[in-house]
């Protein structure tokens, strides 16, 4: 099942590489999907795309992934702009919801039908 985590601190530099070290360890032999909220944030710094793109490197090195949730429009662009949009993919970038319950509904949906590729099988 995805971990879904809710981020509302700030996003400068300090806070965001003693958060990304708190954020679960990717396991080779357990795939994973992390959901992330990150709706309370109207930006994000340089900071927190570098760390974020590291953490999302070990990630994929370990046969996980991510999915962000409440990813505004702005974000999006600063997403694409910096090209974690592509290494994260697109339909793993969910927008807001005014709904909290329906924006954690997607994610874990997207991120429950992103584990179940990970986890299935490759062909040989």
């Amino acid at each position: 099942e995805p971990l879904m985590l809710r981020y509302t601190g700030p996003a400068f530099f300090a806070v965001v590489t003693s958060v990304i070290e708190q954020l679960p360890s990717p396991d080779p032999s357990r795939p994973g999907v992390l959901v992330i909220d990150i709706g309370a944030l109207r930006s994000y710094s340089s900071t927190m795309l570098k760390q974020l793109e590291r953490y999302l490197d070990d990630l994929t090195a370990a046969g996980s992934a991510i999915v962000l949730t409440g990813v505004t429009d702005d974000a999006r662009r600063e997403l694409n702009r910096t090209g974690l949009a592509d290494k994260i993919g697109e339909q793993n970038i969910l927008p807001p919801d005014p709904h909290l319950d329906v924006t954690e509904e997607n994610g874990l949906r997207r991120g429950s039908k992103l584990l179940d590729e990970l986890c299935k099988p490759s062909a040989p």
